[in-house]
């Protein structure tokens, strides 16, 4: 199973999709996490998110009528070209801590927290109201654990084995990066895993006029 970016059909106005916004990486951050990804293996359990699906989610929507896309559309296009710089942190964190969904990356990112907040504004300025009302959270989410859910029944959590089998990152160790694009996508579940669409995108400036890579 794996996630993916792909480009999705034309939406159907009468119905919804599940959206969210989120900053995509530079190639040089994908790939090193895609290396430590691969060096980890995939264990009983676990399996990694793909390389095109790894960036760092600002605000999830939930199911959004399509009708309203072109709306969001437009609040991406305003959204300030500026940098959005970022550092990884090395240590896999699990969430939930006691019985973990996923398993995610850090990012220490003042820009990034300052970006969700103005899209939050934004988003409750058209009366859009997010699902989770949590404070916002940088992350990378780089694993996800597969077959037994936790809560259903005695032996049915995936314990805490696959944390441990998860070694830090060290290169993330002060490998800052800047986000590349802003950009809307639709999450689209299947057997195969989720396949994200990118509908609208901000391209963004580099920190210190650094060229995208």
């Amino acid at each position: 199973m794996s996630d993916a970016i792909a480009p999705g059909p034309p939406s159907d106005p009468s119905g919804s999709s599940r959206l969210f916004c989120a900053l995509d990486l530079p190639d040089s951050t994908v790939e090193l996490v895609a290396s430590w990804q691969r060096r980890q293996g995939a264990g009983e359990g676990l399996r990694p998110v793909g390389a095109d699906a790894l960036h760092l989610t600002v605000a999830f929507l939930g199911d959004v009528p399509n009708a309203r896309i072109p709306e969001l559309a437009e609040l991406v296009d305003r959204v300030e070209a500026r940098p959005v710089g970022g550092r990884l942190l090395p240590s896999p964190v699990p969430m939930p801590r006691r019985r973990p969904r996923l398993f995610a990356l850090e990012v220490e990112s003042s820009a990034a927290e300052r970006l969700a907040a103005e899209v939050r504004r934004a988003l409750e300025g058209i009366g859009l109201e997010l699902p989770d009302r949590r404070p916002f959270w940088p992350h990378l989410t780089v694993f996800r654990l597969k077959g037994r859910r936790p809560g259903k029944g005695r032996g049915s959590g995936p314990g805490r084995a696959p944390a441990q089998r998860l070694e830090p990152l060290p290169e993330a160790d002060g490998h800052a990066f800047g986000c590349v694009r802003f950009a809307l996508y639709r999450s689209e579940l299947g057997p195969s895993g989720s396949t994200y669409s990118r509908l609208a995108a901000r391209e963004l400036p580099q920190p210190g006029g650094r060229q995208k890579r």
